[in-house]
């Protein structure tokens, strides 16, 4: 084997604390509403600039997805702006 590193991923689970900090990171317009189960769960979400509070998947939010009431609202908004 070549002078290669190999990483090994540590089957560790986050707990909340650790969840919340990692949001705070990615997205800090996203707050955790519920608890945190694990990364492949979905877990309440709330948005700091809407209000709007959803379901989904841990994995999507580290990922950087945001706010999709939010999305919803941009896009809408940049379609208007073509149409008049």
């Amino acid at each position: 084997m070549k002078d290669c590193e190999i990483i090994i991923m540590s089957k560790k689970k986050r707990t909340q604390a650790e969840y919340v900090a990692e949001v705070e990171l990615v997205n800090p317009n996203i707050e955790v509403v519920g608890q945190y189960i694990g990364a492949d769960k979905k877990t309440r979400h709330r948005c700091k600039v809407c209000g709007y509070e959803w379901d989904v998947r841990v994995a999507d939010i580290l990922a950087g997805h945001g706010c999709p009431m939010c999305s919803y609202k941009a896009k809408a908004k940049t379609q208007d702006q073509y149409i008049t």
